[in-house]
């Protein structure tokens, strides 16, 4: 189950911070998707601020959305993928730091008998 999008600001560039249900900001980058369908109205300053939080996304005047999933996940993505959403706290970046940690494997722990 991926954190829903509780608040939303439209941003200068196309993007959106966002504030989901876990209380992380993140900021998407909403770019890539203006060349595709609908979101080609968003090119327009004034459609792309109509943006607001819609059940548990975020929606525009014109009908066009975006998944709660792919605005939380994209933060994973490496910088070569097309959409990219990044911490903007630093909570989200330690966060982020300790998932990147390395593990020691290999050491077998005594077995209780």
């Amino acid at each position: 189950m991926y954190p829903a999008v509780k608040t939303v600001k439209p941003l200068d560039g196309h993007r959106l911070l966002l504030t989901f249900d876990n209380r992380e900001e993140r900021i998407f980058d909403v770019t890539p998707w203006l060349t595709k369908g609908a979101f080609r109205d968003l090119v327009d300053a004034k459609m792309f601020r109509t943006v607001r939080v819609s059940f548990d996304t975020v929606e525009w005047a014109n009908g066009s959305d975006l998944c709660p999933e792919l605005l939380y996940e994209a933060s994973s993505l490496t910088k070569r993928d097309e959409y990219d959403s990044t911490a903007s706290t630093s909570a989200g970046k330690k966060r982020l730091m300790v998932a990147e940690s390395r593990v020691a494997y290999g050491k077998r722990s005594a077995k209780k008998k």
